[in-house]
């Protein structure tokens, strides 16, 4: 007959112990959580802390019926229906459907719209602009104060500040006389009813091209928006992404999403080289990500000429 085993007796214990925290560490959803930490809270705050507190009341505010979107910058705005709300007063008009917001500055910026809301001015209106006419003529003219050649638009009547701003691109079509000068171009200075561009910008008449004509037909000058189906503000800039394809707008203007200088302001785009569509773009750390359904893309860099797209 064998020999049973000895083993050492264990120490009796109910499992029961006593603590005291004397602060609260903060919600800690890892499975890091230490002591006076909480890995899960309900109908809590920790705006307090080193104090646990109760969270506030909620209440409710309004009830939608058609609700399109919902966003907070310093105030709470949405859109139900056809109108666009910031902080319970309608500022302005959209498209029935879902939206999507980002901020930059006092803008409140919807897609896919195309249409902002100034908070600092209280100003309702659409990131895009166009003009449309007749009698419309081109001509020498001045830039910065110098004579220059072949680099002015003049519409007798039209005050151009009212359409569009020094510095943003437009598309010009419509023209028949001179098909050249269909094309998209930066406005470089407005001086009441003319539009000024860089020198040479323009076919004109005689056999030098040094004089001014009128076109005949209707003439289109717009400022366009790429269609966006997410959006987000990082870094001073605007970020969207549509399809396969990643947009930026100009440094500090979300009004120009087409002005390619060769300047660190320049709006820029890239498409990316995995399939599918993007489902989302959002900034994080100072950070433009995107997501598609089986990959992540971080834009890294200060400016188009140093973006990289990596996934």
């Amino acid at each position: 007959r064998g020999e049973r085993m000895k083993l050492p007796s264990m120490a009796y214990s109910n499992g029961m112990s006593a603590a005291t925290q004397t602060a609260f560490g903060g919600l800690n959803h890892t499975l890091g959580a230490g002591d006076g930490e909480l890995y899960h809270m309900e109908n809590l705050t920790g705006a307090y802390a080193p104090l646990l507190a109760s969270r506030p009341p909620r209440w409710k505010r309004k009830t939608l019926t058609q609700p399109g979107g919902l966003f907070a910058r310093g105030a709470l705005c949405w859109v139900e229906g056809e109108r666009f709300y910031y902080d319970g007063e309608e500022k302005g008009t959209v498209t029935p459907g879902q939206k999507f917001f980002a901020a930059m500055g006092a803008y409140v910026l919807v897609w896919p719209d195309k249409v902002y809301y100034n908070a600092q001015e209280d100003a309702f209106g659409s990131l895009e602009a166009k003009w449309v006419g007749t009698g419309v003529s081109f001509q020498n003219g001045t830039l910065y104060e110098q004579e220059a050649a072949a680099n002015t638009i003049q519409m007798e009547g039209v005050n151009w500040n009212d359409y569009f701003r020094k510095g943003d691109a437009v598309t010009i079509s419509g023209c028949t006389t001179h098909p050249e000068n269909n094309k998209s171009i930066i406005i470089r200075d407005i001086q009441g009813d003319k539009l000024a561009f860089y020198e040479y910008s323009f076919g004109l008449d005689g056999e030098k091209g040094d004089e001014a004509y009128t076109e005949e037909g209707e003439v289109v000058i717009t400022r366009t928006l790429p269609d966006l189906d997410f959006v987000c503000e990082n870094e001073n800039r605007v970020w969207g992404c549509k399809g396969n394809t990643i947009y930026a707008s100009k440094l500090g203007d979300p009004f120009n999403w087409n002005v390619f200088d060769g300047l660190a302001t320049d709006a820029y785009a890239v498409d990316a080289g995995s399939a599918g569509n993007f489902t989302g773009c959002v900034s994080y750390l100072g950070y433009p990500i995107f997501f598609k359904e089986d990959h992540i893309y971080k834009v890294y860099g200060s400016m188009p000429s140093n973006f990289q797209i990596m996934g």
